[in-house]
């Protein structure tokens, strides 16, 4: 798993810390600005925080990691 799909599953199952859901927000924020609000990259996170324990999502979370090569950033 990619360090990016890793922190957003690991940040959704500890939202309820603020130091997490701070960390979570801004970079969700970071990869909104930088893909766009409308991007496969953030629905798919979208799509994830409505199920995070879901292996499909996740999936799609790391395809659309390596397509856009956010975790080269």
């Amino acid at each position: 798993m990619d360090t990016i799909t890793a922190a957003i599953v690991i940040a959704l199952a500890n939202l309820s810390k603020d130091a997490i859901k701070d960390s979570y927000n801004a970079l969700k924020t970071a990869l909104k600005r930088k893909f766009g609000s409308d991007s496969d990259l953030t629905e798919a996170v979208e799509g994830l925080e409505k199920k995070p324990d879901s292996e499909a999502r996740q999936a799609m979370v790391r395809e659309e990691v390596k397509l856009t090569r956010a975790n080269e950033d």
